[in-house]
């Protein structure tokens, strides 16, 4: 796994928690209704932590951005450009081999 989908991975943890602690409190309803809430909290932080660094390193990824140009361990971790820029390759290739036949 690359840092980008350790880090997306991570906050999906978080939200995987999140779940386990509502579920505790769900099993155990008389003694612990407030984990209920708290799981759910958990659970919305987690999930929201996750789509905002997702949309975060998209963006930084796509946009071209100078500073992770200039510094090669951020350039290697945002692997999304590079994910992008292969998939453009595949598809120009996929369009030559269709153009032969």
């Amino acid at each position: 796994m690359n840092n980008y989908q350790k880090a997306l991975f991570t906050q999906l943890q978080v939200a995987g928690l999140g779940i386990v602690v509502m579920a505790m409190g769900i099993l155990r309803y008389d003694s612990l209704k407030i984990f209920i809430f708290v799981g759910a909290g958990i659970f919305l932080f987690g999930l929201i932590r996750f789509l905002t660094l997702k949309k975060l390193m998209k963006n930084i990824a796509l946009n071209d951005d100078p500073a992770v140009d200039d510094n090669p361990v951020l350039k290697e971790s945002f692997s999304w450009r590079n994910l992008v820029d292969s998939q453009e390759n595949l598809q120009e290739s996929d369009d030559k081999k269709e153009k032969k036949q």
